[in-house]
């Protein structure tokens, strides 16, 4: 018998977004962006996601010790009585992304069908190995993805109205040139520190998914609404207004 259910969600970036990949980089840009090792894609791992998602109900949200151990698992600084959440994370994969326009449309949200299809394949797998509701089937040459009768095309349009489907080629060039940001750190005034960041730039937007156990009759109310209904901080650099989201249900 499956034992979750599969719930998804979309990330929308209200500002630029920097969630680190963490190792050392000799290029350069000084601190990249966590990527996909197969393709490279952005993503957002899913240890970085439960991270933050934690912080917003601790800090924001002022969750009870209980409810945070019941759903995240014991803080990483408990000792005794450990206990493992209830709830499964998996990483967030980029499905839009700002792209700029000619013309009389300044930009468009542009998206491919690799990015749809990637995100369309874990779907169809994780429905099959966890039962999933409501998942997605690639439906045309555009790979417009379905859940019932809302699609991610309309959660795009959600942002604007001007959609760019990209071919895989172009997708990959412009997710290969992200923006760089030069940042510096002044001492007395003066400059003593220069470094460049890579980040997602406002407006993309990102899937995810949350398995959660199928006897859980209080998720929605206790976790669900408040996830879906605030802003929520990915990422570093939440100080100059990095990695402010928006969290939106898809099924």
């Amino acid at each position: 018998m499956n034992k979750f259910n599969i719930y998804a969600y979309s990330i929308e970036c209200l500002t630029n977004l920097h969630v680190g990949s963490g190792g050392d980089n000799f290029g350069i840009v000084d601190k990249e962006i966590q990527r996909d090792q197969v393709d490279n894609v952005p993503i957002i791992h899913a240890s970085s996601l439960k991270g933050a998602i934690r912080e917003f109900f601790e800090q924001a949200i002022g969750a009870a010790p209980d409810l945070l151990k019941k759903y995240f698992g014991s803080d990483k600084n408990e000792q005794e009585n450990l206990q493992q959440g209830a709830l499964r994370f998996f990483e967030a994969r980029l499905f839009a992304i700002p792209i700029r326009g000619t013309g009389n449309v300044s930009d468009y949200l542009g998206t491919s069908k690799k990015l749809l299809g990637d995100y369309n394949s874990l779907a169809k797998k994780m429905d099959t190995a966890m039962n999933g509701i409501g998942l997605p089937t690639i439906n045309n040459e555009n790979a417009i993805t379905e859940f019932g009768n809302t699609t991610l095309v309309e959660q795009i349009n959600s942002v604007g109205p001007n959609i760019a489907y990209l071919s895989d080629e172009m997708m990959k060039k412009a997710l290969t040139d992200l923006p760089i940001i030069a940042r510096n750190s002044l001492e007395n005034g003066q400059s003593e520190n220069l470094w460049y960041e890579e980040v997602i730039p406002r407006g993309s937007k990102f899937c995810f998914f949350i398995a959660v156990p199928n006897d859980e009759t209080e998720y929605k109310s206790e976790f669900e609404d408040a996830l879906i209904r605030d802003i929520i901080q990915i990422g570093a650099n939440a100080t100059i207004g990095y990695g402010f989201c928006k969290i939106s249900k898809l099924n």
